[in-house]
């Protein structure tokens, strides 16, 4: 007979036997978490340093694509890193006499029409904001081009008949943005709306192979420990200042704002005075066409912040021509974010109150 003494000691090493189980379970749960985020971190990485090939692989996949319609506009629809890439695409094509706007929201201007291409850029194909963009354009009768991975958006592309992109689906979302970017521009000069870019590109790549970049981004993000990124620069680069904030909080899931030169003289010095400025590192993009002005404007306001003992550094791009000064700064910031986030230990991957966002957003709609 097992006395009851004897059932309640079989039980008590049944429940520790069960304890240790979930601890096991949970330990073994980590670890494959952590295995995750190292092979994410391995994979952010890896698609920095082969820059270069991800734009050549871009280019390939875009082949001959060209829009034939009378187009007297161009709007690019997407959040995040999809309105980065939408952002330098319009300050590339600045000086091209075609009007390019970026809309980071869930509408487009009223004034869209059938002679409006509308690029719906959205990696994961999940953004809410460009699918209901998306619909809008779909209502309005403007000329749709989808540059997507997967998901609802891709699904919606090829129901509608939706002229559209396929890009790799395997790269991590943050490092996309070469995929995003490089179909626009190839499909605008495929329909001879710019001239041949392929000087342009090829200059670019070039460029892009320079080891001194990584080196240069992690002396930034070491000067920037335990402090937040304020990045100012002319307009020239101010698509490139809205990147490098968006990878800080992306990839090093950190704090990090912007400022443009002249107009921070007028309503930003002023938090540097007295020690209000310590907790900030000032990182100054400065473009090596910035006009006279712009040159004293920066210099007159880096001598103000520095005489506060606010750390400061400042990094002249430089490049053969607009596009490539563009993709290298971008790419100074990619390596910039990611040492950071090496510093602080961050998980490289998708930050999970974004991903929660998009699950709220989606049932909110």
């Amino acid at each position: 007979m097992i006395s009851v003494y004897g059932m309640a000691k079989a039980a008590e090493i049944i429940e520790q036997i069960k304890d240790q189980e979930k601890k096991s379970w949970f330990l073994s749960r980590r670890k494959i978490e952590k295995e995750k985020a190292r092979n994410k971190e391995t994979i952010t990485r890896a698609q920095l340093k082969e820059l270069p090939f991800h734009i050549q692989n871009s280019l390939k996949l875009t082949g001959d694509f060209k829009v034939l319609d009378n187009i007297d506009r161009i709007i690019v629809a997407g959040t995040g890193i999809n309105a980065s890439a939408g952002r330098v695409f319009s300050s590339y094509m600045q000086d091209s006499g075609i009007d390019v706007m970026t809309v980071a929201e869930h509408l487009l201007p009223d004034s869209v029409n059938n002679r409006t291409l509308v690029f719906i850029l959205s990696y994961t194909g999940e953004d809410e904001e460009a699918i209901l963009c998306y619909r809008n354009a779909l209502r309005k009768g403007c000329r749709i081009i989808g540059i997507v991975s997967a998901g609802r958006l891709s699904e919606a592309f090829k129901k509608n008949n939706t002229e559209h992109i396929l890009l790799p689906d395997n790269l991590n979302e943050n490092a996309s943005l070469p995929y995003l970017f490089f179909p626009m521009l190839r499909i605008i000069e495929n329909s001879k709306l710019i001239k041949s870019q392929a000087k342009n590109i090829a200059e670019t790549i070039s460029a892009l192979k320079n080891p001194d970049y990584i080196e240069l981004a992690k002396n930034i993000a070491e000067n920037s420990q335990a402090k937040i990124p304020l990045i100012y620069t002319s307009s020239s680069l101010s698509s490139v200042a809205t990147h490098w904030k968006h990878q800080i909080n992306r990839i090093a899931h950190s704090p990090a704002f912007t400022g443009i030169c002249p107009e921070l003289c007028y309503s930003e010095l002023d938090i540097y005075s007295e020690t209000r400025g310590s907790g900030f590192y000032v990182i100054v993009l400065r473009d090596q066409d910035d006009d006279k002005h712009l040159r004293n404007s920066i210099a007159a306001s880096k001598k103000i912040i520095k005489n506060t003992g606010c750390s400061i550094s400042e990094i002249l791009i430089k490049g053969s021509n607009r596009l490539s000064k563009l993709f290298s700064a971008i790419n100074i910031g990619d390596w910039t974010a990611y040492h950071i986030a090496e510093q602080l230990k961050a998980n490289t991957g998708k930050g999970n109150l974004v991903a929660l966002y998009r699950e709220e957003i989606k049932h909110a709609i």
